[in-house]
């Protein structure tokens, strides 16, 4: 029943209550409908209320996971940022020597065909090293 036909019930009952003399056979029965149908008034209040704090609360954890999908949403831009930073650092940490070395030989050879030297012996052979295919 809805609430509002107990509400109108309840009310009917009442009134015949009224006209029913107290302690006849009428009046329990009437007494006990009434009984009945107020717990029923009642219980039904207690589940809308039931209701409504569930519907809160489950408007509450939408909300939470809202901000927290969010939440995770930014971090992973950030992360994202991140990683691409990282990436550039790797990439550079190996372009930038094999460019160094690259160079460095090209200079080796224009001195060889200039069958000029570097000064030192040591920086002759130190010229060995930033060569990336050298045999070991």
């Amino acid at each position: 029943m809805s609430n509002e036909l107990l509400d109108t019930e309840i009310k009917r009952l009442f009134r015949e209550l009224e006209s029913k003399t107290p302690g006849s056979k009428e009046y329990n029965d009437v007494q006990d409908c009434l009984n009945i149908l107020y717990k029923l008034k009642l219980e039904e209040d207690k589940n809308h209320e039931n209701a409504e704090i569930q519907r809160q609360k489950n408007e509450d954890d939408k909300e939470y996971q809202n901000r927290d999908i969010d939440l995770k949403e930014q971090q992973i831009q950030e992360n994202k940022a991140f990683n691409w930073l990282r990436f550039g650092v790797d990439v550079a940490g190996i372009a930038l020597p094999l460019i160094f070395c690259r160079k460095t030989w090209r200079e080796g050879l224009k001195i060889e065909k200039l069958d000029q030297f570097i000064g030192s012996p040591s920086a002759k052979n130190a010229l060995k090293f930033f060569t990336p295919w050298r045999k070991k």
